[in-house]
């Protein structure tokens, strides 16, 4: 308290002293500034009265004593402006002076006085004018003084000692006496730090004893929030789902490593940083907008393959809003799940309304007798017939799907892959002559943990479809290797070919390649290669496709070997 009154004691004394300094040099060059233009003014007077008279007015100005004097400027000037005489300049390369202040209002009133400032020299000029009496000229007398600045600036360096001096003494004995005074404080602070109570004033003691006591309690309270805070912090960081926490100023409070999923930072934002440094998504940057109106949000987030749902709700505190909390869910296997079975349900029902519409068509003309002659009955019954096994064959396919999707075909073992081939060849064999190509298979010994019903099902699609695809004189050709762990099953053909650009959704449901290719594919489900997607990944394999329209088609199945996973013989 003493340093601070002592120290502004001397910041007060310097002021005053600078204070009365400017002042003082002020009013000195007011004073000195006036009485140098009524001095001026009074020569000016005495030396137009001198030269009145005189016809060479020019002549007795030169040889006249004041002439001589190097700061007095003396110009005789006509009442056009036309400069005639000047002491310290050609007066024939002068401009004209007749607008000039001091001569306009000279030449008016008969005297005027006049000051100009050269701010780059700190210079002032004092003028004045007087009309020569009985004539139409001015006699002008000019003389140079210093300005208050070019005053200040010669006496700066005697203040400038003064106010350095002064300053050093108030600082050393401002150091002095503050030592002096803090030395005990500063020596209990020490001792508070460890909870004990110090030696210093008695005036004090009481301050420190609280002190102590609130030290104390602050320690506890610090310990709990550290406890508690860190408690939170590992129940947000083990959240699946990502939390946000922003202040009314949409700044980030807390963020856990879940929530970043869903956005593009680089690295983990930092308390501080604005919701922009998170992400820039329209719909979420609205919801945090109306959370800072009370209103509660959600909507749908993606983020490349990520589809999350964020819901935005603000915070209060005293029935005032002073933030929003963002609690974002990944939803992309539900969005994804809902897609397909809307997907699916707008197909099934397609694919339904298909083979019904064209038997309903054909047995309302066979019903009303609009049929005649016995070969168009036949020929419509056949009709009927054909559209039947259609709806049929798609709704075995239809549950079949189901079924695996839903993992309710078990009864998995060592399954022998000549014996599903046999199956195929013996299924297929008279349907691949019919359609005039050549189906064929090699031998193999190789074995793989399955379902035998679903793989001889997956290797009788792969087979139909190649045989569909195909081209009279065509052939289809299955052959298995084993390349390490691995069974590869092949079905290699040389039909129409696969576009690139259809490959990607050759295994979606009810997707078919053009049907331009081939006029017996329009009869398929469009569930056979999504079925043999299924089989596969339910046996936890993998599938490449290799074809180009014109070179035919080879579609290649991986599974695992049973004899990589050390499955006995007789399982």
């Amino acid at each position: 308290m003493k340093s601070r009154l002592f120290k502004t004691l001397c910041l007060t004394i310097l002021i005053t002293l600078l204070l009365n300094t400017v002042i003082s040099i002020f009013g000195y060059y007011t004073f000195y500034s006036r009485q140098q233009g009524d001095a001026l003014m009074n020569e000016t007077l005495a030396l137009a009265q001198g030269i009145a008279g005189r016809d060479d007015k020019v002549s007795y100005l030169a040889s006249f004593e004041p002439v001589r004097q190097e700061d007095l400027r003396i110009t005789l000037v006509e009442g056009d402006g036309r400069v005639i005489y000047d002491n310290q300049s050609d007066a024939a390369s002068m401009a004209n002076h007749k607008e000039r202040p001091e001569i306009s209002t000279a030449l008016s009133l008969g005297r005027a006085a006049d000051q100009r400032v050269s701010k780059t020299l700190g210079v002032e000029t004092h003028y004045s004018a007087v009309r020569v009496p009985g004539t139409d000229q001015v006699l002008r007398l000019a003389r140079d003084s210093s300005t208050m600045f070019g005053v200040f600036l010669r006496m700066l360096p005697a203040i400038f000692v003064m106010v350095l001096g002064l300053f050093l003494l108030s600082m050393i004995a401002s150091r002095s006496l503050t030592k002096w005074f803090l030395r005990p404080i500063e020596e209990a602070a020490d001792d508070l730090t460890h909870g004990q109570l110090p030696e210093s004033y008695d005036e004090l003691e009481p301050f420190f004893r609280e002190i102590i006591s609130q030290r104390e309690t602050i320690e506890d309270h610090l310990e709990t929030l550290r406890s508690e805070r860190a408690t939170i912090n590992d129940i947000i960081e083990n959240m699946e789902e990502g939390l946000v926490l922003l202040d009314k100023d949409h700044q980030v409070l807390a963020v856990n490593a879940s929530a970043i999923n869903f956005f593009t930072p680089y690295v983990m934002p930092t308390v501080g940083e604005h919701m922009i440094a998170l992400s820039r998504q329209p719909e979420l940057l609205e919801a945090v907008e109306l959370a800072e109106k009370g209103h509660s949000s959600s909507n749908l987030l993606k983020h490349g393959s990520i589809i999350g749902r964020f819901f935005v709700n603000p915070v209060y505190r005293d029935d005032a809003i002073v933030g929003a909390i963002i609690l974002l869910l990944d939803v992309t296997d539900q969005v994804s799940a809902q897609q397909a079975r809307e997907e699916f349900s707008a197909n099934v029902s397609h694919e339904l309304k298909t083979p019904l519409t064209s038997i309903s068509g054909f047995a309302e003309m066979l019903a009303n007798d609009m049929v005649k002659s016995e070969e168009d009955r036949r020929h419509f019954a056949q009709h009927i017939y054909t559209e039947a096994g259609r709806l049929l064959e798609l709704i075995d396919h239809i549950m079949r799907l189901s079924a695996i999707e839903q993992g309710e075909l078990d009864g998995d073992n060592r399954v022998h892959i000549q014996d599903v081939i046999n199956q195929v060849m013996d299924r297929f064999d008279r349907i691949a002559e019919k359609n005039e190509v050549r189906l064929s298979a090699m031998e193999t010994k190789a074995a793989v943990f399955g379902n035998e019903v679903l793989l001889a099902d997956m290797l009788g699609n792969l087979v139909d479809n190649a045989i569909k695809y195909n081209i009279p004189g065509g052939y289809v050709h299955i052959s298995v290797m084993e390349e390490g762990d691995e069974v590869l099953i092949s079905v290699s053909d040389n039909g129409a070919g696969i576009p690139k650009d259809m490959q990607s959704r050759l295994f979606e449901r009810f997707y078919r390649v053009d049907t331009s290719h081939s006029s017996k594919t329009a009869s398929g489900s469009g569930l056979g290669l999504s079925i043999v997607k299924h089989i596969v990944q339910r046996h936890h394999g993998t599938i490449d496709v290799d074809s180009a329209p014109g070179r035919g088609t080879t579609i290649t199945v991986h599974f695992l070997s049973a004899d990589a996973l050390g499955l006995p013989e007789d399982l």
